[in-house]
């Protein structure tokens, strides 16, 4: 590539060879552009359009395992950040990118036809990261996934819905107490 490291120009390539490739070879080196920047979020986020954009190869489940996959590299980056004393702008920007691959996903599953799966998605997302339970704050994320799970398969109302008060206002996040 004529400048590898400059995203812009890699997500320009790529989808140049889109019209000059068969499917599985412009599939094949957008995974290996991925892997040599698993956290560009413009890699990603292009990424995910590239695959949504190609009916006859889309799936949604494929899909979902992309996003997910996208959001673990963001997550583990903008810990790696944090932890490692870098400015609070870097961990912001890498949030922010976790942020719109998130509504990249969102807006997928309802185009798709998943539309209640896209709003539960936001739902989640709302949920765990702005009334996570007060002790679990510090805890561990696989710890504060387990409990949030509890919350989620009670069926209580959530956020966006009516008379939803919040997870950390819920019976589940009152057992944490308990």
């Amino acid at each position: 590539a004529a400048n590898p490291r400059n995203e812009a120009v890699a997500v320009e390539l790529l989808r140049a060879q889109e019209s000059l490739l068969e499917p599985e070879e412009v599939g094949s080196a957008w995974e290996e552009a991925i892997r040599g920047d698993p956290c560009s979020v413009m890699l990603r986020m292009e990424s995910l359009a590239h695959a949504s954009r190609h009916v006859a190869s889309f799936s949604v489940s494929a899909l979902r395992e992309a996003a997910a996959a996208a959001a673990a590299a963001l997550r583990g980056r903008a810990e790696e950040a944090a932890a490692g004393g870098e400015p609070p702008s870097a961990v912001d920007a890498l949030q922010r990118g976790a942020l719109l691959l998130l509504l990249r996903a969102a807006y997928a599953e309802r185009a798709a036809g998943f539309s209640e799966r896209g709003t539960a998605l936001l739902q989640a997302a709302v949920e765990l990261n702005c009334f996570c339970p007060p002790a679990l704050l510090a805890a561990p994320l696989g710890e504060r996934l387990d409990a949030f799970a509890e919350f989620w398969e009670s069926e209580a109302p959530r956020v966006g819905e009516p008379k939803a008060r919040g997870w950390c206002n819920s019976t589940a996040a009152a057992a944490l107490h308990a």
